[in-house]
């Protein structure tokens, strides 16, 4: 047995910081009643290193205590998930910031200073009135991030503004891809897409959509980038574990969840207000099964619609599947009226209408 003041030679960890964990319930020595002193055994080495180390990953006492006496494992296994999402979050929230610095480094040698000032104040202050920053996020693949900044991007040049879209990741079947196939099919998008590590380069001219991915990094740095955050979620998918996780990464990144600049968007479903379309021809077995399709579809909208009500979470809308959606993949989006009227007040545009064309012409 060991003396606290050899424990704390032996383990590197101060005896001060020994007495926090045995009052905290982490590490508890042996304690002798009349002594008062604390006495550790060589085995407890081991075992305060272990809870250096995930302090030093910043791993609160609850978690600690939990790893160290684990009672319930599913309950356990989500807490590391959480935590390991808020990690990788703040390796790619310092990635962000050093693309950023070095956009200012590279555009700030050769400038007087106040003009960094005013380069520095639109990339990060931005005012009421200045050119939009949204981003479309999620942790769950296939809820259409992609597909919905592209369609937003597409809705915002129709009105007459300068779009960009900013592929977060720069690989897999993002905003990138949609272009290059887009342009392929002699169909190319009417607005650039860029790599974040050009975002720098553009945020002062344009309105900027950021397109995400299902990892937390892209999430993250697609989060502190923009400043209109869009939460996607597959209405018809089972979302409740995702959806907390996705809650407490924006908490943890202190992005509000609440407010004019953030929003649920509901994607791959019925919406509750739309008519039910059935295709022609169909028989009548058909028919009622497309109905009770249909009918499943808007139970599963109305509870979850009732889950983000609980939880004070503002919702944009629902923009549902529909075939000319499907049809405009990987090329330029024409049917633009869902987007118009789900997103366009969130984004401060719902009073435009594009002069070229007619609202009767977004219709199916």
């Amino acid at each position: 047995m060991m003396h606290i003041s050899e424990f704390a030679r032996q383990s590197g960890i101060r005896a001060q910081t020994l007495r926090r964990y045995h009052a905290q319930g982490l590490l508890v020595p042996e304690v002798d009643p009349h002594s008062g002193y604390r006495w550790y055994s060589s085995r407890q080495l081991h075992t305060a290193r272990v809870i250096q180390s995930l302090r030093g990953a910043g791993c609160n006492v609850a978690l600690i205590r939990a790893m160290l006496h684990p009672s319930d494992v599913p309950d356990l296994l989500g807490q590391l998930e959480a935590h390991a999402l808020t990690l990788r979050s703040q390796a790619t929230h310092q990635q962000a910031l050093a693309i950023t610095i070095e956009g200012f480094l590279q555009r700030g040698k050769d400038t007087t200073l106040p003009d960094i000032h005013e380069f520095w104040n639109s990339l990060w202050l931005t005012p009421a009135d200045a050119h939009i920053r949204v981003a479309f996020v999620g942790l769950k693949g296939g809820v259409g991030r992609t597909t919905n900044a592209i369609y937003t991007a597409t809705l915002l040049q129709a009105l007459g503004r300068n779009v960009a879209v900013v592929d977060v990741s720069g690989h897999g079947d993002g905003a990138l891809t949609w272009a290059r196939q887009a342009s392929q099919r002699d169909k190319p998008l009417p607005f650039p897409v860029y790599t974040l590590r050009q975002y720098p380069d553009i945020a002062e001219d344009v309105d900027v959509i950021f397109d995400s991915t299902p990892r937390g990094e892209d999430f993250t740095a697609a989060a502190l980038l923009a400043d209109h955050l869009v939460l996607c979620v597959d209405a018809g998918g089972m979302v409740q574990h995702t959806l907390q996780l996705e809650l407490s990464l924006l908490q943890r990144l202190g992005v509000g969840c609440s407010g004019s600049a953030f929003g649920v968007l509901l994607t791959g479903a019925a919406d509750p207000l739309t008519p039910l379309e059935l295709p022609e021809e169909l028989t009548a077995q058909e028919v009622w099964e497309w109905r009770e399709e249909w009918a499943q579809l808007q139970q599963l909208v109305a509870e979850l619609l009732q889950d983000l009500s609980a939880r004070s979470l503002p919702v944009l809308g629902v923009i549902p599947h529909r075939e000319v959606h499907m049809a405009a993949g990987f090329t330029c989006p024409q049917y633009l009226h869902d987007h118009h009227r789900v997103l366009g007040r969130f984004l401060g545009v719902d009073h435009l209408m594009p002069p070229h064309r007619s609202p009767s012409t977004w219709s199916p």
